[in-house]
C-alpha cells in the first residue's frame, strides 16, 4: 500500500521536470507548461472523492487495480502527445483515474482497529507525501541526462510495476465484500446452504441504480460540507500538498541565483521530504 501510494503521488510531481522540454518543442511558455501539472492535482482532488465511495461497495481491490490501470493508459497519450493539447487532456484523465489516499487510508481503517490504527495511517500519509518528494529527486536526474518524455515513460513503468505488486501481494480486506465471499464459499461446499453476505440479497440493479450511484457519489462532498473534523483535516491535507508543489515550482527559480545543477536541484528536495 505504502508502494500504491508513492506511485499516485510521483505521478503528481515527475511532470514538473518535463516543462523546459515541453515548452521548448510545442513552443508554449513554461507557464502554460505548468497547466499540466495544475489540471492533474484540480482532477485528482475529485478523483479521490469520486472512487472512494465505490471501495466501499464493490471492494478496495478491483477499484484500486481499475484505477491504477486507467492512470498508466493514460499516461500514453502524454508520453506520445503530438501537441500540447494531448499533453493536457491526457493529464486531466490521469489525475481524474486517481483514486489517491482516500483508498488506501480506507484500507488501513479495515486492518486495524480504530484505537490503535494511528501508525498505520501515519505511515500511509508519509508514503503520499514521499511520493511528491521522490518526483523531483528523481526528475533531476532525468532532465539532466534524458528526453522530457522519459519523465511520462518512467511514470509508467513505476505504475506498472506497483499494479503488478499490488495484484499479486494485496488480498481484499473490505469487510462485507469479504463476508460475501465466504458466504459463497459456504453455500458451494453445502455446509451451510442458507447463509448470504450483507449485499447477496439486494438486486445488483438496485444496489446500482441512477439514484443510488448519486448517493453514493455525493456522500464524500456532503461530509466535507457538514463535518467539521472531515473540512478540517482536508484543509490541512490540501495545505501540506499546496507547500510542496509550491516547493516543486519555485525552488528552480531561486537556487539558478546559486548556479544549482538540475540533479542538485532535484536533490534539494531531500530535506522537505526529512
Amino acid at each position: 500500500i505504502f508502494a500504491v501510494q508513492v506511485s499516485m503521488n510521483f505521478n503528481t510531481s515527475l511532470y514538473s521536470n518535463a516543462l523546459t522540454g515541453i515548452s521548448e518543442e510545442f513552443n508554449v511558455s513554461m507557464q502554460a507548461a505548468r497547466c499540466g501539472a495544475m489540471i492533474f492535482l484540480v482532477m485528482y482532488a475529485f478523483g479521490c472523492e469520486l472512487w472512494a465511495p465505490w471501495s466501499e461497495e464493490i471492494g478496495r481491490k478491483p477499484v484500486l487495480q481499475a484505477s491504477l490501470f486507467l492512470v498508466n493508459v493514460f499516461q500514453l497519450p502524454v508520453a506520445l502527445a503530438p501537441n500540447f493539447a494531448s499533453i493536457m487532456v491526457g493529464r486531466a484523465l490521469g489525475g481524474l483515474s486517481s483514486a489517491g489516499g482516500s483508498v488506501t487510508l480506507g484500507m488501513i481503517a479495515d486492518m486495524w482497529e480504530a484505537n490503535n490504527q494511528q501508525y498505520a495511517v501515519a505511515f500511509v500519509v508519509f508514503s503520499s507525501v514521499a511520493g511528491s518528494v521522490f518526483g523531483p529527486v528523481v526528475g533531476g536526474f532525468c532532465e539532466e541526462y534524458l528526453p522530457w518524455r522519459w519523465c511520462i515513460w518512467i511514470q509508467l513503468i513505476v505504475g506498472v510495476v506497483v499494479q503488478l505488486m499490488h495484484l499479486i501481494m494485496v488480498p481484499e480486506t473490505r469487510s462485507t465484500v469479504m463476508m460475501d465471499k465466504i458466504a459463497k464459499r459456504m453455500r458451494k461446499s453445502g455446509k451451510r446452504v442458507n447463509v448470504y453476505g450483507p449485499n447477496e440479497l439486494v438486486p445488483f440493479w438496485e444496489r446500482f441504480s441512477f439514484r443510488e450511484i448519486c448517493i453514493t457519489w455525493i456522500r464524500p462532498f456532503h461530509m466535507f460540507l457538514t463535518e467539521p473534523i472531515v473540512l478540517t483535516l482536508s484543509l490541512l491535507s490540501g495545505f501540506s500538498d499546496a507547500l510542496i508543489f509550491m516547493f516543486i515550482q519555485s525552488f528552480g527559480l531561486v537556487y539558478e541565483q546559486w548556479q544549482f545543477s538540475k540533479i542538485a536541484l532535484g536533490l534539494a528536495f531531500i530535506p522537505i521530504l526529512i
